[in-house]
């Protein structure tokens, strides 16, 4: 009995030590994150899309990419229009960012007059596909959806040889599913459109902004997920297919060891108190304390204790054991 009390104590600092550490080494990331530097490599091209009602997940995405990078990053947000009071919400938020310039492009939405749009999809799904005539000096950039968080550097995934391929992403969710539509039942596979590393240059000369404009008219009414389904129609081919670390969906795996978590499902973690955000919570937490020079936030810290301690076990156990 002893002995099993003094492995549990020695277990038990182990851990203790663990978690020291790691809030340690995340107030650090915090504390050194919000400060201009003077950038020397060349930064890495980001294409988000947005509005008034995603500016709250953008600028968490934007934090979280800000604290988990050490590459230099230009991100591009693609909208409509902002508001004159989220306008100013994000020049404050790129003065905050040491790693991450902000630049707001506005785009044309008539051109997707008739394109189906719902209640959870907007004309803004569609802006991906002018970012080869949008960013015309730019040879690549990485498109994602503002409803995920950045956990690792993305410069390895930036420079990944697509060899002949157009665009490169990582196979959906529910793959399986749309593979068995009559549209996609010869494809090999379906990637999610939230994560796509895009070249740009051959995008351009492919003339594929256009394509995917026919594409979407010409089978809007066949569409289920829209740009992504055109995408994959219009491009079969010329897609390259990425590790599932760069697009994890949240309702299948843990935010460990992965560089893009995905928060893909109708229930998004800003409209949401499910346990199971803690990691989206964490950074929404860092972002508010960013904002307000907080630099003690203690928010962030419970939601990364609680993630870890409470998350992670339950998430294997429901996934390895029932």
């Amino acid at each position: 009995m002893k002995r099993f009390l003094k492995n549990l104590i020695i277990v038990f600092l182990i851990c203790f030590i663990a978690l020291f550490l790691s809030f340690y080494f995340e107030e650090q990331k915090f504390l050194t994150q919000n400060t201009k530097k003077l950038q020397t490599d060349t930064p890495i091209t980001l294409v988000f899309a947005g509005d008034d009602n995603y500016v709250i997940p953008l600028s968490v995405a934007l934090t979280s990419l800000n604290m988990n990078t050490k590459t230099p990053v230009e991100a591009f947000i693609l909208t409509e229009g902002f508001s004159d009071k989220n306008k100013y919400f994000f020049r404050h938020l790129d003065h905050k960012l040491a790693n991450v310039d902000i630049r707001v492009v506005l785009v044309e939405s008539t051109e997707f007059e008739g394109f189906p749009v719902n209640d959870r999809w907007s004309k803004s799904i569609y802006f991906r596909y002018l970012i080869p005539t949008l960013l015309p000096s730019y040879k690549r950039a990485l498109y994602l959806d503002g409803d995920l968080l950045i956990l690792k550097d993305l410069n390895s995934l930036f420079h990944i040889d697509l060899k002949d391929n157009l665009v490169a992403g990582v196979s959906d969710l529910f793959e399986k599913d749309f593979l068995s539509y009559p549209l996609f039942k010869k494809h090999a596979f379906y990637i999610n459109s939230g994560v796509l590393l895009m070249d740009l240059e051959n995008l351009r000369y492919s003339k594929t902004t256009s394509q995917l404009f026919k594409t979407t008219e010409e089978y809007k009414d066949k569409f289920t997920h829209y740009d992504q389904d055109a995408i994959n129609l219009a491009l079969n081919g010329k897609i390259m297919l990425l590790p599932t670390k760069y697009n994890a969906h949240q309702r299948t795996h843990t935010p460990f060891n992965k560089t893009i978590y995905h928060y893909s499902g109708k229930e998004k973690p800003w409209k949401s108190k499910d346990f199971s955000f803690f990691e989206w919570n964490k950074y929404a937490s860092y972002t508010q304390a960013l904002l307000n020079d907080n630099p003690w936030p203690r928010k962030a810290y419970i939601n990364s204790l609680l993630s870890k301690i409470v998350y992670y076990p339950l998430f294997f156990i429901n996934k390895y054991l029932y």
